[in-house]
């Protein structure tokens, strides 16, 4: 198999723009949607360049009928950012947010007048 920069120079604008759609619509797609989006003008010649994209790494078949296609991780970085890699939070996440609230000092339910001082 080519390297990962060797298979983006194969790459034509429409394929590149496909892909790029695919991805961003959630990575699946059968031969009428490829169709749709632009690939071919029919369905034998959008098989034709799925399974060019299956030589070249960037789709995977998976399953037999109907025909589904899922990207792969070289389709995503096409986009220049996994949308999987981790990201910084600058918020704290959720959880932690309803684990320190567990833990805060609460004063007992007693009367105001037994807490101050005389």
């Amino acid at each position: 198999m080519l390297r990962f920069d060797n298979r983006v120079a194969l790459l034509d604008l429409r394929s590149d723009n496909f892909l790029n759609t695919l991805v961003q619509l959630g990575g699946y797609c059968t031969i009428g949607q490829a169709k749709r989006l632009g690939l071919a003008n029919s369905d034998t010649r959008a098989l034709a360049h799925l399974r060019v994209f299956e030589q070249n790494g960037f789709l995977r078949k998976i399953s037999s009928y109907p025909v589904v296609y899922q990207t792969t991780k070289s389709a995503t970085r096409l986009l220049g950012k996994d949308r999987r890699a981790r990201r910084s939070h600058t918020d704290p996440p959720f959880s932690i947010v309803c684990w320190r609230s567990t833990f805060t000092w609460r004063p007992p339910n007693v009367p105001i007048s037994y807490l101050t001082i005389k």
